[in-house]
């Protein structure tokens, strides 16, 4: 299957103006879950307009140019151009970047359309303090899935798929994204996008601890865990571990293409040892309609050292399919960060 891409440069709808006390020039436009501030007027209930997602890197363009006071960067990975992220307006905060229609020129375009190639958009990739992590191999096999979970602001409607259904809550833990599979009874170490060569990983002692204890279990015959490392050096160690640790966050049988259901996943780790990411809440039927009360929701602790967490991830236990997102058929859950994380470590 090929890669997860994210839609940052899409055609959206409108959805609600809200005034901004004592601003004149600036109001509040909400698109998708997303709340951005835009000119006064330049937006209407019900238009179509493009709207860039948080993590977007612009070119330099025109159109653009109003970003370049506070979102310009020169980055020796992407070059020039303007990063889209979380920013407060009068106490407003704005989540996303909005054009009107013309900056598409010609063409028919509806509601939900992918423009990021046609714009020139990319993700914004900051350079990582830790380079030295090890050697890529490969791209991402096909019996592996991209780890990356998609943000409830972008897919509103994913809650009212998940209500009422079977579902568990965990910490978001902001780390490096590892997958550890055996294949063929052969052990192969992921990252977020390549294979990597276990022997010259920086991380080799941690994941080959996980290897190990794999090895004990024969009730899956192919099998792949997928997880967070966390700790020094990695991502400024939000958690605040002494010592690099894994954290398992789901597992997959490769050989049925599914994920396991959560009760199973959980007596797995438990039965090897292995660590999960914090479950926060578990519950039988999900309760939450509401985009912005699962935003409140997201700011919180980390259970294991106290510190501001990233934010949560919501999960149906039964691992089911989704339609909503872009990518059809994926795994219904999806993210919800912090919005004072969000204010405090973006940069």
């Amino acid at each position: 299957m090929a890669n997860q891409k994210r839609k940052l440069a899409s055609v959206q709808r409108v959805g609600s103006i809200e005034a901004i006390p004592d601003a004149d020039r600036i109001e509040s436009v909400g698109v998708l879950g997303w709340h951005c501030v835009a000119s006064k007027g330049d937006f209407h209930e019900g238009d179509l307009c493009v709207y860039f997602e948080i993590d977007s890197f612009l070119p330099i363009r025109p159109e653009f140019e109003v970003l370049r006071i506070n979102s310009y960067k020169n980055s020796p990975l992407l070059g020039e151009g303007f990063r889209i992220k979380t920013k407060t307006f009068r106490g407003t905060l704005s989540q996303g970047f909005l054009c009107r229609m013309d900056i598409l020129g010609d063409g028919d375009y509806k509601e939900g359309d992918d423009v990021t190639k046609i714009l020139g958009v990319r993700e914004w990739e900051r350079e990582e303090s830790d380079t030295g992590d090890g050697t890529a191999i490969a791209d991402l096999p096909a019996f592996l899935k991209q780890t990356t979970e998609y943000r409830i602001q972008s897919y509103p409607e994913a809650l009212s798929v998940l209500y009422g259904k079977p579902y568990y809550i965990t910490n978001k833990f902001d780390g490096k994204s590892t997958t550890i599979a055996r294949k063929d009874d052969v052990y192969r170490l992921f990252g977020h996008e390549v294979e990597l060569r276990i022997e010259t990983y920086k991380y080799k002692k941690v994941c080959e601890d996980i290897m190990a204890k794999l090895k004990k279990y024969d009730g899956i015959k192919n099998i792949a865990v997928e997880g967070e490392l966390c700790g020094p050096g990695i991502q400024e160690n939000r958690v605040g571990l002494k010592e690099v640790e894994f954290f398992a966050f789901r597992i997959m049988d490769i050989d049925k293409r599914r994920w396991l259901p959560f009760k199973e996943f959980i007596q797995i780790c438990s039965m090897l040892g292995i660590k999960t990411v914090e479950i926060v809440e578990i519950g039988n039927s999900f309760p939450y309609t509401s985009v912005d009360e699962l935003i409140r929701m997201a700011d919180g602790q980390y259970e294991c050292t106290g510190r501001r967490r990233e934010g949560i991830v919501i999960c149906s236990q039964d691992m089911l399919s989704c339609d909503v997102f872009e990518s059809r058929g994926e795994r219904l859950s999806f993210k919800v960060i912090s919005n004072k994380y969000l204010l405090k470590n973006e940069w």
